[in-house]
């Protein structure tokens, strides 16, 4: 008998607008999902936490990060960077240590105050949580504020399933490989592979991808999607690939994808 595989399959900027939100919260209420990604500088937070927090027996819910969209919780009147001017500035060192952990903590803050306690993970909007200086920052106030509670951290490397190489390359390449060697350093918990990358194309053969990622990935391994009612690309550039991921998970194509590879969809393991 083929032995269970068990994968956290996690949706990415929960709160980021109301299609994303109500689609998420329908893929977690039919199983389709194991773990949330929350970003907390969003308009009504308080609300769409309250909604999520009713279904949450069956998920993690984590803090995504943000240090790209919107505006900065801990300067309210400061517009955060696009996601290339953060990674060049990250490259060259020229982020601000002091600024990134006041934000982080902000955020942590309003997580905690919206859902009632600390999250379960943390991970990166775009990825941000891996580049040199945010990365420091993150393992300092995670041993200040998230050891205790156990939560885990999200690793991008190695990547498993992609369809979009390029993409792959500069995750690791920014940071990704180094901070996996720093969260197995530290004894930080983190799965061991990912999926999920590829380029958001309405052309991408999304089940295709998560097949060969549900056939390629060890136990214990993380998927991100970024599924999301049907809404147009003025409101959300991605917003294609958001139904198109949002219609396979709802289907029954997808159920049947993971009896074949014997996959259970599962909360975080810790060892």
């Amino acid at each position: 008998m083929i032995q269970e595989k068990q994968i956290i399959l996690c949706a990415d900027d929960y709160g980021l607008n109301p299609n994303i939100s109500q689609g998420i919260r329908q893929l977690v209420a039919m199983q389709r999902l194991s773990a949330v990604s929350c970003m907390v500088n969003v308009i009504n937070l308080a609300q769409q936490a309250k909604q999520l927090l009713e279904l949450r027996a069956e998920i993690d819910i984590g803090l995504h990060f943000n240090l790209t969209e919107g505006y900065f919780v801990a300067d309210r009147n400061k517009p955060m960077p696009s996601l290339m001017k953060l990674l060049l500035r990250s490259q060259f060192r020229l982020l601000s240590a002091k600024f990134i952990e006041q934000e982080l903590n902000a955020q942590l803050d309003k997580f905690e105050q919206a859902f009632g306690r600390l999250p379960d993970f943390i991970d990166g909007h775009q990825h941000v949580h891996h580049l040199p200086r945010v990365r420091e920052v993150l393992l300092k106030v995670y041993q200040k504020r998230l050891k205790q509670n156990g939560s885990y951290i999200r690793s991008v490397f190695p990547s498993l399933g992609y369809t979009h190489l390029l993409k792959a390359w500069i995750l690791a390449l920014t940071g990704a490989y180094h901070f996996k060697q720093l969260l197995l350093r530290d004894q930080i918990p983190h799965n061991p592979c990912f999926g999920g990358i590829y380029d958001f194309s309405d052309q991408t053969d999304y089940a295709s991808l998560v097949n060969r990622f549900l056939a390629q990935a060890p136990s214990g391994s993380l998927m991100m999607c970024h599924p999301g009612l049907q809404a147009t690309k003025a409101i959300d550039l991605i917003a294609g690939a958001r139904s198109k991921e949002y219609g396979y998970l709802m289907s029954e194509s997808f159920k049947q994808d993971c009896e074949r590879y014997q996959i259970k969809l599962s909360r975080f393991k810790k060892a």
